[in-house]
This record gives structure tokens, C-alpha cells and sequence, in this order.
């Protein structure tokens, strides 16, 4: 803790005449200004450890003749809190549940520093991270940790000393990440088919800026799945995913041409409502219902408890059901019933088909029992 010693003499004085200034202002009858002013967040860094705690830094612009300044901290509960100066001396402050007030007069800038466990979570393999931020935030997630998704495309992304560093724009902060050890095979195919994916969709749609970057990444993801490194692969092919969905077109003189293009978009548009109108309305989809072979698919042993689980979900619906309402009975990530559905699928359990929009997954026939009466 810094002592009053360690602060230089200049800043010391300089704080003791503000503060005898507010003094002589509230003895003259004059009205100060008492309450805590909003704080002005300029800058947030957020790491992320192993065990999911997060030390978050925040450095606030204060008013330096207001008496106290507001700040609005992340999560519910705190540890090895410090809140100082540029100089780092430390202030006085008091704790409403997240709301800080700082006994700031005189200074003009604070720095508060704190350990929360409340900003992740974790699900089975996945950790999951989630907050609202005032201004772009920098984020460290744990060593040997990968990107499985993020809810926006991130400002900037690198690979630090075996950390991923994500830079990520103002407002709310959603990320899902997976350890090293915890990847296997599985997840390392799948995350690289999502990077293939990803550049796929980038090199149909123009984006071409940035894109050579994904696909070198991606080509050593390949090279770390050969070689039986699945966490270096599934690491690689995360920052290939995310530099491909940040990937943007070459700027060009095509305002005139895209003018028309959504000109002609937009009549087409009204006249497939109009169409769509006079057409009759299509049935809605009648799910069909079997019985399925759960104890067959048991004593194969062929699948993770996880796994099972879903299998066990369709039976009890008869056999089929939508991706959707899977994710809304396990209260799991897209991201997370995608992946169990693609092995279930890979493995020969299920089939996988569109119909109105949404993903139908049936049991494959041989695991059925016999026909039931689709009431």
C-alpha cells in the first residue's frame, strides 16, 4: 500500500488546497456540489484465470473539484480490491452492491482493480463469459484456452504467450471458450470444419481483406490435427474462424450499382409478399411418433453420457424432434447442441433434415422399435 510519504510533495499540496478550499466554500454558505458525479470509464481490461475468476482493472476520469465520483463495477462480489491514483495513492470509498462511490476531490482519474468470480460460468466442458461493457474491453482468457463462440466479431485477436487476447467492441459481452485439456478429436474436426466454413462463406461473399490471415491459420490447424495435437488445432482453428467472420470487402466505387441492387431487392421483396399473401397458408409440420430402441443403443456403449441424454430426450418425443426445442430442454448453448448433434449424426443415430426453417432431428430407422399411433 503506498504511504503518504511515497506521494511527491507538489500533488500533496496541491490536494490539501482543493480540500481546504472545498472547506472554506461549505463554511461561506456557498452550495458545493455533494453528490457523487457519474463516473467517465476510459479504459477496462478483463483476465480471465483457470478456475474462472476475472481480475478486471478499470481506469475512470474523475472530476477533480467533485467531491466523490460513481463507478459501476462488474459482478456482485469482490476480492483483493484496490482503489488508488495514477500515483498510487489510495482513496476512500463505500460499496452499495456494485456501485462504488470514490472520495475522489481533487484528483481526476481513478484506477480500481478487483477479483470476481461472477462474470463466467461453467457447463460440462465449456466455460462461458458474460458482462456489459461501457467502452471496448481487452480480454485475456486462461492459458491454452480456445475460442469456441463469440457473440460479435471482435476488433482484434491474437495468440499472447499461449493466452488469447480478444479486444472486443462496447456493449454486451458474450463468449464461450473451452481449455485445452478438455478438446479431444471430436471437438478439434468440428471447430475446423466451422473455420472451412467460416472462409467458405467470407470468399462467396466478397470478403477478401483479412481473409489470407484465416486461411493460414486454418492450414496449420490441419497440419496440428495430422500430427495428433487436437488442442493446438482446435486453438487455430478458432482464430481462423473469428479472423474469416472479421473478414471484409475491398472498398470500391459500386454506390450506383448498389443503389439499384437494393432497389430491384426491394421490389422483388414486395411482390413475393404480395404473392405470399394470395397464396393459402402451408400446413404446419405433424410430428410423427415411434418407439425408439433405447436399450439397443445402450448396450452398443458407443456414446458420452451427453450424448445419451439427447438420444433419451427424442425417445420420450417419439423419435424426432427440432434442434430448438433440444436447446430449450438442456438450456444449452447453440453452439454446444450444434456439435452433439453433428456427432450423433456423424455417429449413424440420427438424421438431420430442414422443414419450415428449423432443423428436424429424427432417430435413424434401425433404432426403432415399431410404428405407434400418432396420437
Amino acid at each position: 500500500m503506498a504511504k503518504a510519504s511515497d506521494v511527491p510533495a507538489s500533488g500533496a499540496w496541491n490536494r490539501g488546497l482543493l480540500a481546504l478550499l472545498f472547506l472554506f466554500i461549505t463554511i461561506s454558505g456557498v452550495t458545493p456540489i455533494s453528490a457523487a458525479q457519474p463516473s467517465n470509464v476510459q479504459g477496462l481490461v478483463v483476465a480471465i484465470y483457470a478456475d474462472g475468476t476475472a481480475r478486471v482493472t478499470m481506469s475512470v476520469a474523475a472530476d477533480p473539484l467533485s467531491p466523490s465520483t460513481n463507478v459501476t463495477l462488474l459482478g456482485n462480489t469482490y476480492q483483493e480490491m484496490t482503489v488508488s491514483d495514477v500515483n498510487g495513492l489510495p482513496f476512500r470509498f463505500s460499496l452499495d452492491q456494485n456501485n462504488m462511490v470514490v472520495d475522489t476531490l481533487g484528483s481526476n482519474s481513478v484506477k480500481v482493480s478487483y477479483t470476481t468470480p461472477d462474470i463466467t460460468n461453467k457447463l460440462g466442458k465449456y466455460w462461458s463469459l458474460a458482462f456489459t461493457s461501457p467502452v471496448a474491453v481487452w480480454i485475456t482468457l486462461p492459458e491454452n484456452a480456445s475460442v469456441v463462440n463469440l457473440n460479435k466479431i471482435p476488433d482484434h485477436i491474437e495468440n499472447r504467450d499461449g493466452r488469447v487476447v480478444l479486444l472486443m467492441p462496447q456493449g454486451v459481452v458474450n463468449a464461450t471458450y473451452v481449455l485445452s485439456t478438455a478438446v479431444t478429436k471430436d471437438y478439434a474436426i468440428i471447430m475446423i470444419s466451422d473455420a472451412e466454413s467460416a472462409v467458405s462463406r467470407a470468399q462467396s461473399e466478397g470478403r477478401s481483406v483479412g481473409l489470407d490471415e484465416s486461411k493460414t491459420l486454418l492450414n496449420q490447424a490441419n497440419q496440428a490435427y495430422s500430427a495428433g495435437n487436437y488442442a493446438e488445432a482446435f486453438s487455430l482453428a478458432s482464430q481462423a474462424k473469428a479472423k474469416a467472420d472479421a473478414a471484409t470487402s475491398p472498398l470500391q466505387p459500386v454506390l450506383p450499382l448498389a443503389l439499384m441492387i437494393v432497389a430491384g431487392a426491394a421490389s422483388l421483396a414486395a411482390y413475393a409478399l404480395l404473392r405470399k399473401r394470395s397464396l393459402p397458408a402451408a400446413p404446419a409440420y405433424v410430428k410423427e411418433r415411434h418407439a425408439v430402441d433405447m436399450e439397443r443403443i445402450v448396450a452398443e456403449g458407443n456414446l458420452r453420457q451427453e450424448d445419451l441424454e439427447v438420444m433419451q430426450f427424442l425417445a420420450e418425443s417419439g423419435g424426432e424432434n427440432f434442434e430448438s426445442e433440444i436447446r430449450n430442454r438442456f438450456k444449452l448453448p447453440r453452439t454446444t447442441i450444434w456439435r452433439t448433434v453433428k456427432r450423433l449424426e456423424r455417429d449413424g443415430y440420427i438424421t438431420v433434415s430442414t422443414v419450415a426453417g428449423q432443423n428436424l432431428v429424427k432417430v435413424r430407422p434401425e433404432y426403432l422399435k415399431r410404428m405407434q399411433d400418432s396420437g
